[in-house]
């Protein structure tokens, strides 16, 4: 069921929906985010001092992670050793190891 109501967004009146909130002028739904009155999906870009950026944060199920730097390995999160690296192995010890899929086998 839906239901409706009237929100203030910048001083002008909108009609608000279940989940959704203002951005600027504008009612978003809640799988967008906002960055100084402009809307976004944040599973794309992220926002950074009031403008929108190219995210380099990925999710690891839950947490956010940046792609660049780290591997997401069986609901942990770790450090990249060198930059191609893109995958990661747990070992018989249980230690997760980042490797380069492309090139290298385990």
């Amino acid at each position: 069921m839906i239901i409706k109501h009237e929100i203030c967004c910048d001083g002008e009146k909108k009609m608000k929906y279940n989940n959704s909130q203002c951005c600027g002028k504008e009612v978003i739904n809640n799988n967008m985010s906002c960055c100084n009155g402009s809307k976004y999906n944040p599973v794309l870009h992220g926002c950074k001092d009031g403008k929108i950026t190219n995210s380099s944060f990925s999710k690891c199920y839950s947490s956010p992670y940046n792609s660049k730097t780290q591997v997401c390995c069986k609901y942990s999160i770790i450090n990249k050793t060198e930059d191609n690296q893109d995958s990661c192995c747990q070992g018989s010890s249980r230690t997760k190891i980042p490797y380069d899929s492309k090139t290298q086998v385990l």
